[in-house]
């Protein structure tokens, strides 16, 4: 089941995704730790949090689409003023666990959690997992439903 989430999501996107302009709304970088998001021409937002460890780095986006947005932007804000407050505070850690409680709460719901195999880069293991929340796939299958039509 978790297979087939995840096929029709990248269905989905590679039918949404032909030519998307990605511009940065917001980031805030440390040393070790950083926090960005980022918005589509076509109406989807990425929250990424990166850590970085003595044996890697940890990355961990949560994509949405436009209904969550707002949302993504107050984990942001919350995770850029610990950073403010404490540069060496965890942004992995700090966005997972806020992300955890919206999720817990209701206020975004999840469809497919899943990590890439992980990257060396110069001997430096990258682990990147991606949330996907169910308004990420809004946008896809609207246009998708469009083209149908056609």
């Amino acid at each position: 089941m978790k297979r087939i989430f995840g096929f029709i999501i990248f269905l989905l996107c590679l039918i949404s995704a032909h030519a998307e302009k990605w511009t940065t709304i917001k980031e805030k970088y440390t040393t070790w730790q950083g926090i960005s998001i980022s918005e589509s021409d076509t109406e989807l937002c990425t929250l990424a949090a990166s850590s970085t460890y003595s044996d890697g780095v940890i990355i961990f986006f949560a994509h949405a689409g436009k209904r969550d947005k707002q949302t993504l932007l107050e984990v942001y804000n919350k995770v850029e003023n610990q950073l403010k407050l404490n540069p060496n505070a965890n942004a992995v850690e700090l966005t997972t666990n806020y992300i955890s409680e919206l999720r817990n709460n209701g206020t975004i719901t999840a469809i497919n959690f899943e990590t890439d195999p992980i990257e060396y880069k110069n001997g430096i293991a990258y682990v990147k997992t991606h949330l996907y929340c169910a308004s990420y796939i809004d946008k896809a299958a609207s246009d998708l439903l469009e083209k149908l039509r056609r």
